[in-house]
């Protein structure tokens, strides 16, 4: 699955992998939040951009700027293929915590060695209960991070919209970082992050079986977003399966 003179992941997508993309992608529930859109000059910043599912979803029409990023070079050459509207960008860094550091993005360790391009992680971890996960072992890219605050200073302004879905790196992304430039937050937040040990060999809580934790990394998120937050809706029960969420910022009428 990797591709040694490139340094690339090599997914085994379908070939209708776009249309999934673009179907998962009209299936979030941005039209909470389609009143509440600057009229004039709407951003969105699609963390965890694939092969360009979001840009060329049904929502993409609500927004006159859409910054996309992707931690994997695969992704980016397709994004730009498929992707051709002027008002759409993507840069190929991994979002997390720091910037200019380099960061393993790996594929998922399943029953076979086929992983999609949707199944690629920086977040290292395994399921106790079937050893599937995240780790070296089927193959890893080598990528440049950026932060959050290197994101928003380099769009200059006020955020309308972060769609993010970047396999476990949300919590490194936005955990301890001021959230308060973007008005409404809606993503794919992952049951791994439930447990707080998700390095090294650490098996994890017997996923979706049983879980005796705290909620780990996955609540320490919520709890921060919430700070600057409001939650207005849920669908999903970590630690069974992963849920989507939509925070819109406080203050907004």
């Amino acid at each position: 699955m990797r591709n040694e003179y490139m340094n690339e992941l090599i997914p085994n997508n379908p070939t209708n992998w776009l249309d999934k993309m673009v179907n998962e992608c009209n299936n979030y529930p941005v039209h909470l939040i389609l009143n509440e859109l600057d009229s004039n000059n709407s951003i969105c910043i699609d963390a965890g951009a694939n092969v360009g599912g979001f840009s060329l979803s049904k929502w993409a029409e609500y927004f006159d700027k859409i910054v996309a990023f992707d931690a994997s070079s695969y992704n980016v050459k397709e994004y730009l293929k498929n992707v051709k509207d002027d008002k759409c960008k993507i840069y190929y860094h991994a979002l997390a915590k720091n910037d200019n550091e380099k960061i393993k993005l790996m594929g998922y360790m399943g029953d076979d060695d086929i992983t999609e391009s949707g199944n690629f992680s920086t977040t290292k971890f395994k399921y106790k209960h079937n050893n599937h996960g995240m780790d070296e072992s089927n193959g890893y890219e080598e990528v440049d991070t950026i932060s959050l605050e290197s994101v928003l200073g380099s769009i200059g302004n006020d955020v309308d919209l972060l769609k993010i879905d970047i396999e476990g790196g949300e919590y490194d992304f936005l955990y301890k970082k001021d959230l308060s430039k973007i008005k409404f937050i809606i993503g794919e937040f992952h049951n791994f992050l439930f447990h707080d040990n998700l390095s090294g060999d650490v098996n994890q809580c017997d996923f979706p079986i049983s879980c005796e934790c705290d909620g780990g990394r996955l609540y320490q998120l919520y709890e921060w977003i919430r700070k600057t937050h409001k939650e207005i809706f849920s669908n999903g029960s970590a630690p069974h399966n992963h849920e989507i969420k939509v925070f819109k910022l406080k203050g907004i009428l």
